[in-house]
């Protein structure tokens, strides 16, 4: 047997750092609800394929960038169509300004996932980056199709940039392609594509699931289309549930608000199969 002692000034230190916001609070109550994307930890989100998650990381990626520069890494969506969907959040030019984008596909030289990281390590201190978004970790040449070791080393090195860098890195993958929203049990972490070291390393880890339905979780009828369930948040409360605000107009996430187990029992089997 052994025991595990913190020095008091530590233990205060550690408690001190739960209670700060890490960057600035956000439009979302599952990410302000452990003070923000915390820094040296990964936020892992994970859904179908189609589903809605760059939408919503989009969201909190602009949240971001009002008040901070990081760097949006995509191996999916190009700089001209991310412009273009920012553009219905009417972002301004000073925001836009603080988005520094990087395509895997235009990567000097992918020789191997060393040189993405030293790559992505260099734009991120030459710009003073306080987060980096990755998205998507699941389509990502250095992780699709790859060996499960090989998948395993690869986030372990996006872990490891958190802490070096000291900033959050928000990270978005598919679920395997049997994952279905309308499927008849919720969505779960193991679910994730490939490794699910992704979702059992991650400190903090939230499953969105698109719903097409009415909720009342606010008092009032309000379009909804997604449920994110907080699956890990370490140092914070988890299991919570949050109901997502859609705008048509934007075609963008405005909001969310807490929900119970039965709420959410109650519109997942009212809902709409899609």
């Amino acid at each position: 047997m052994f025991s595990i002692e913190i020095d008091e000034q530590e233990r205060a230190a550690q408690l001190a750092d739960l209670e700060k916001f890490h960057l600035s609070p956000t439009r979302f109550s599952f990410i302000n609800a452990h003070k923000g994307l915390r820094n040296a930890k990964t936020h892992v989100l994970i859904s179908s394929s189609g589903a809605g998650k760059t939408t919503l990381s989009r969201a909190i990626l602009v949240d971001v960038a009002r008040n901070h520069d990081l760097v949006f890494y995509s191996t999916e969506e190009s700089q001209e169509d991310t412009q273009r969907e920012l553009a219905r959040q009417d972002v301004t030019n000073e925001v836009l300004k603080k988005i520094h984008f990087v395509h895997e596909d235009l990567l000097p030289n992918k020789t191997g996932a060393e040189n993405l990281f030293k790559a992505l390590a260099a734009t991120c201190l030459n710009v003073n980056a306080k987060c980096l978004f990755f998205d998507n970790l699941t389509t990502s040449d250095f992780y699709e199709n790859r060996s499960p070791s090989e998948q395993v080393a690869f986030f372990k090195r996006i872990r490891n940039l958190a802490k070096d860098l000291n900033i959050p890195i928000f990270v978005i993958a598919h679920t395997q392609s049997k994952v279905r929203d309308d499927q008849q049990a919720l969505i779960v972490p193991e679910d994730v594509l490939g490794s699910k070291t992704v979702a059992r390393k991650t400190q903090f880890l939230y499953v969105y699931q698109r719903i097409v339905g009415k909720s009342s979780g606010t008092g009032m009828t309000t379009p909804m289309t997604g449920l994110v369930r907080v699956k890990k948040a370490r140092g914070f409360e988890v299991d919570k549930i949050y109901g997502l605000n859609y705008d048509f107009k934007s075609k963008s996430y405005v909001g969310d608000y807490p929900m119970s187990n039965e709420q959410m029992r109650g519109i997942y089997e009212g809902r709409f199969r899609l």
